[in-house]
């Protein structure tokens, strides 16, 4: 949250805002030098040496001051579009989330995959345990068990290579791969003052908070089921147009738990101001545990 008196950014909650925070640090000193060069100029020319003004023309000056603003340009050009790019960067979300604006609240979407691991057979148990677990799979009693390919998920099962006694090399089929997924959905509406509680803030807190994983990909997909709006949560660096047929992505990676506050920065009716946004940025376990709850609340 902001505090009075503060003259620098919110610290940033993502990697998004961290970039954002050091691309304007480095374009503010651009522009400072780009202003004191200019000051410089005009202060030379007007109480300096008149001999300027019987300059008539200057290959070196037309030179320098075309090349020199084009290295300015392209100074803010590449890692401008690096930040856009990595804004957009959808590849292997832990979570997506469809936020979906409307007159006057939001909605969440949730869809998040997974694979298990499981047996097929009768299958060592030793390796089954180091399987599940992520262990590292290097020697297993003079057995090593390496991919034989990279595993496909079209047939459901995984096939390793087992070495035995360093020359003898058989197929093993015994662990299936499986894919669960958990999909639900809710609204977010704002709390009435009757429904605060001591602490709570007036006017940006509602109901159900949308909750996300701490140092985990988050895929956002931002649309509107009405007018325009926008899906903004301050210090995170994730402003997002909700268009009506229209799907914006944004990626989303919190660097530390908490509590963060937004709203909706598009004028989109009457009740603009009352439609705001409570972002809880938790660790994994306890996302996975709020997430199961509400699974289950939605599917009673």
């Amino acid at each position: 949250m902001s505090r009075s008196g503060q003259l620098l950014f919110i610290d940033p909650v993502s990697i998004v805002m961290a970039k954002l925070v050091d691309f304007h640090d480095a374009t503010l000193f651009l522009v400072l030098m780009v202003c004191l060069l200019v000051l410089g100029v005009i202060f030379s020319a007007l109480c300096g040496s008149p001999h300027f003004r019987s300059i008539s023309e200057s290959q070196v000056l037309e030179v320098l001051w075309t090349t020199i603003p084009m290295f300015f340009l392209v100074f803010l050009a590449v890692p401008s579009f690096m930040n856009l790019y990595f804004m957009e960067d959808s590849e292997d979300p832990f979570v997506m989330i469809k936020v979906t604006g409307h007159q006057w609240y939001w909605s969440y979407g949730y869809n998040l995959s997974w694979f298990t691991l499981t047996k097929a057979g009768d299958v060592m148990p030793d390796i089954y345990d180091r399987l599940v677990s992520g262990q590292e799979l290097s020697s297993v009693s003079k057995m090593d068990i390496v991919p034989l390919s990279k595993p496909g998920r079209s047939s459901g099962t995984v096939a390793y290579s087992v070495t035995l006694n360093d020359y003898v090399i058989l197929p093993w089929d015994g662990v299936v791969e499986k894919e669960e997924s958990i999909e639900f959905g809710f609204d977010s509406y704002i709390k009435s003052e009757d429904e605060l509680l001591v602490g709570d803030y007036r006017l940006l807190e509602v109901d159900s908070r949308m909750v996300v994983p701490v140092n985990k990909v988050v895929n956002l997909a931002v649309s509107s089921a009405d007018v325009l709006h926008c899906w903004t949560v301050y210090g995170t660096g994730l402003k997002v147009d909700a268009v009506p047929g229209r799907v914006n992505l944004m990626t989303f990676v919190g660097l530390r738990t908490g509590i963060y506050y937004g709203q909706c920065s598009e004028l989109c009716g009457i009740n603009h101001s009352f439609m705001p946004i409570v972002m809880e940025v938790v660790p994994k376990d306890s996302f996975m545990s709020w997430l199961v709850s509400v699974y289950n609340k939605s599917a009673e």
